[in-house]
Order: structure tokens, then sequence, then C-alpha cells
């Protein structure tokens, strides 16, 4: 990979890989055709079926949504940060640790799904929580040579693989409608999913598949792969936990507004998100030994963030309130003026993203913990304010300026790595 910076300025780099940078159009394209069509598939099969059977097929999203980020320990990044990521002995010993990961949580699905069922309010699918374990299972044995494919600037798989499964998961849907008028239809789409994942990866894959233990690679996996597990959960525990709050001191009609909001908002930080840390991980992973050329590539990778969440709060702003009387009922009208401070955290957790995408280059796992821990403590002050008889756009401010708490100490945590890789390079 060649990649020579003669200054630290976005603007200049581009112009200097104008044809480089065309991977990360195609990696944006990717998610977002991915998430226009997991949209139109959820807005789908909502249409097909009463309120109730559909609240009982959101709760099949949240349960494969809670199995994929508690058994997310990051070996798709490992993969292309470590310098031995290239090595097909490495490789193999990830689909090893990959598939003893996806028999777990699919054993995790089986044992508790009653639990699971219970605490969703949704006894009666408990059988269908436990059928839900064969998507772990299936992604457990994924071929991960799509994701090291990104190592060398080749994306196309990658974006591939995010645009196929869900594509095929779509047009399951109709054909399940003939046999289903119920949850199922999202049950059987999801699996759908999974399976046709499975089958894109080995499609895609340039290597054969091969399974090995290793003691030592396991170790650095799972030293990389915990705090990851950790943020992971914390996360889930910030989104879910601003819900909760809002839900139970200010209401269903306010937990709508910001629900719905988050929903609108959410879609683009993630795509910009995810396209930076997939074009910039492999970049900054390829500098290790020349840690000039790592500090410059390091302040494009924040740069290219504060662009991204410039872009979506003036998106929000520009685009976005007007298209909320034109998109909802008038039942959502206040969201207009809540939109943009909704953007502005997004924006601010889209800066912090940035950071970690510099932190994981040098297999600094604990950093992204760090800063979600910052934002988990912001949650009792959120929650004192509401008791207190906060509105919704008071709790958002509260909630902005624990995410800039928690950009804050991102960057503090990146520059004082940088100033470690300028006095002595990377490992």
């Amino acid at each position: 990979m060649d990649v020579r910076l003669g200054s630290v300025n976005l603007v200049s780099y581009l112009l200097q890989n104008a044809k480089k940078y065309a991977s990360i159009v195609l990696l944006a394209s990717g998610s977002s055709a991915a998430l226009l069509m997991s949209f139109v598939r959820n807005l789908a099969i909502a249409g097909m079926m009463s309120l109730e059977n559909y609240g009982a097929a959101a709760t099949i999203l949240i349960c494969v949504s809670f199995a994929e980020m508690f058994s997310n320990l990051g070996w798709h990044q490992l993969i292309v940060q470590n310098r031995d990521g290239d090595q097909t002995r490495f490789q193999s010993c990830l689909h090893g640790l990959t598939i003893l990961r996806g028999l777990l949580t699919a054993l995790f699905l089986l044992v508790f799904g009653t639990q699971i069922a219970v605490i969703l309010g949704v006894p009666e699918l408990v059988g269908a929580f436990q059928l839900l374990a064969l998507a772990p299972l299936m992604k457990g044995f994924e071929h991960l040579d799509i994701h090291r494919l990104t190592r060398h600037n080749k994306f196309w798989s990658l974006a591939a693989f995010k645009t196929i499964p869900i594509a095929c998961a779509l047009l399951a849907v109709w054909p399940l409608m003939h046999v289903f008028d119920d949850y199922r239809i999202m049950l059987y789409s999801i699996l759908v999913q999974y399976a046709a994942g499975l089958a894109v990866s080995h499609l895609l894959a340039r290597r054969a598949y091969r399974v090995i233990f290793d003691w030592q690679i396991s170790r650095q996996a799972l030293s990389f792969g915990w705090p990851l597990l950790i943020n992971n959960l914390l996360l889930f525990l910030v989104m879910q936990g601003d819900r909760v709050v809002v839900s139970r001191t200010l209401g269903l009609e306010e937990l709508a507004l910001f629900s719905m909001g988050l929903t609108l908002v959410m879609a683009p930080s993630s795509i910009l998100s995810q396209s930076i840390a997939s074009f910039f991980l492999p970049r900054l992973a390829a500098l290790r030994s020349a840690p000039d050329r790592f500090t410059a590539m390091a302040h494009t990778t924040i740069q290219a963030s504060l662009i991204a969440s410039a872009a979506l709060v003036a998106g929000a702003y520009l685009i976005g309130r007007p298209l909320v009387p034109v998109l909802l009922s008038a039942d959502y009208a206040a969201l207009g003026s809540l939109l943009v401070l909704l953007a502005l955290g997004q924006a601010l957790r889209g800066l912090t993203s940035g950071c970690a995408t510099i932190a994981l280059s040098q297999g600094r796992t604990v950093e992204p913990m760090v800063a979600s821990i910052v934002r988990v403590l912001g949650l009792p002050v959120v929650w004192i304010a509401a008791s207190r008889g906060a509105s919704i756009a008071e709790l958002l401010w509260i909630m902005i300026a624990w995410e800039l708490l928690s950009f804050l100490v991102a960057l503090a945590m990146v520059y004082t790595g940088l100033v470690r890789v300028r006095r002595g390079g990377l490992d």
C-alpha cells in the first residue's frame, strides 16, 4: 500500500489519492443500499400484519441485534489491523475462534430462550427465539477473507457482503407472506439473510477455508476482543438506557418522538461512521512502522470524521426538518425542532468513532471502552433531570454534553497514543 502524505490535510490527501478514495464511496453506497433494503423489508412486513404481530416481529429484531452485539469481538477488524492478519495461519485460527463464538451464542439462545421471551413480554415466542439460534451458528462459519481483502484496498467483496444478504432477505418476504401471516415472516427472513451471508462470504473469498486452533493467536484475539465486547454492551446500555429514561419519566408519546428521531439520524450516521472506519483502518494499520506518516493519517481520519459529522448536522437542519411533516403524520410535528439536537448527539458519537478507528489500528481496544464508560456515567444525570421535570429538549442537551465529554476523553487518549508513536513507533 503506497500512502504518502506531505501534510496533515484531508483535501490534499483526497486529491493525491482520488482513485483510492472512490472506494469509500463504494463502501458508503453498499451500506446505504443495505440500510435502505432493511428499512423496506421491515416496512413491508409491518404492512402485512397486525400491529400486535409486528410488535412480536420487532422483539425478534431486538433479540438478534442483542445476540450480534453480545458476540462481537472485533475479529473482522483484527484481521485488518494485525500485522500477521494476511497470514493463512492467523486467518485460519480466527475461523476456529469464530466458529466457537457462534456455537456459544447459539447455545445461549437455546438455553435462555425462555427467559429472553419472558423479559420481552412474549412468552409464546420461546420456540422462535430458540430457532433464531441458527443465525449466530451460521455466522460462525462465515469466511473472513472478505475482511482481509480490505488490507489491499479491495472493497468490492465487502460491499457485496453488505448488500446481497439483505437483498435476499427482502426478496424472501413475498413468498413467505403466502405461507405465514405473523412474526414468522420476520423470523425466516432473518434466517435467509444469515444463510445468504454465509454463502456470499465463501463465494467471494480468495483463499480456501481452513480452521485451526493456535493458543498464541487465540490469546491475541481474545485480548483484542474483550474490551470491544464490553464496549458493545455499554453502547447497548446507552441506547436503551436513554429510551428507558424517556419512557419512564416523559411517557410513550415523547418516547415515540425520541425513537423516531433516532431512527432518522442513526441511519446516515451509521453509514458515515462505518465507511470511514472501513476505509481508514487498513491504511492506518499499514503505517505501523512509519510514525510520522501514521500520525498524519490519524489526523486525516479525524478530519474526515469531523466533515462527516458536520454534514450530518447540516443535513438534519436543511433536509431532515423540512421532510418531517412530509414523511410523518401530524403527531410527529414536534420532531422537527428536536431533529438537529439528535443529529448533534450522533455527530459527536461519530467523532468518537473516528478516534476508536485510530485506537483499533494500534490494537488499543480499551480506549473505545473507556469512552463508552464516560457516556454511560451520564445516564443517572439524565434520569435525575427527567425526574425533576426537564423537557425532552433539555434532556437532549444533557446527552449532548456527555457525548462531547466522551469524545474529548477519546481524543485525549488518541493524542497520548500518537505521542508514544512518534517517540518509539508501534510494536
